[in-house]
């Protein structure tokens, strides 16, 4: 008797500037790659596609994301791939705590850029250092934006 193997339903989540953006991380271009990426695996099958325009701060609503994780909740999402750590949460906390969130449900996070999965157990562990990386990171951006403007003050 032939066993019967689901696929793992593969979400994408895109958070961009449409201002500042290379066209290869543009949130079309991501649209286009991770569809041909889930399409290529046989294990796989796309289950939606999320993108919230804007910087990630505090403040900023994210419709998208907030209706990705519902969707999660009900049980439509199994896997969720997004470019970067950056992308995914405003700061090291409200990372994990989604992640955790979806663990809980079942549903794993890929991190492109970084390399990480939270479908392994090592997973949440890099991924709060990243978290802090990336944390650190925004802050000397925006550190470099602002300095100018207050000298010239």
């Amino acid at each position: 008797m032939e066993q019967i193997v689901q696929k793992q339903r593969v979400a994408v989540y895109c958070c961009f500037s449409a201002d500042s953006e290379e066209p290869s991380i543009s949130c079309e271009a991501q649209k286009k790659r991770y569809t041909q990426k889930i399409s290529e695996n046989p294990d796989w099958e796309m289950a939606g596609f999320y993108a919230d325009q804007g910087i990630i701060g505090a403040g900023q609503q994210r419709t998208e994301f907030d209706q990705m994780l519902t969707d999660c909740k009900q049980g439509g999402i199994d896997i969720i791939i997004v470019r970067s750590v950056s992308r995914f949460a405003r700061n090291t906390v409200d990372c994990l705590e989604a992640v955790r969130m979806l663990k809980a449900c079942g549903v794993g996070v890929i991190f492109e850029k970084e390399g990480i999965s939270t479908l392994e157990k090592s997973g949440e562990a890099v991924l709060s250092m990243c978290c802090e990386f990336a944390r650190k990171e925004s802050e000397t951006i925006t550190r470099n934006l602002i300095y100018p403007v207050w000298r010239r003050l």
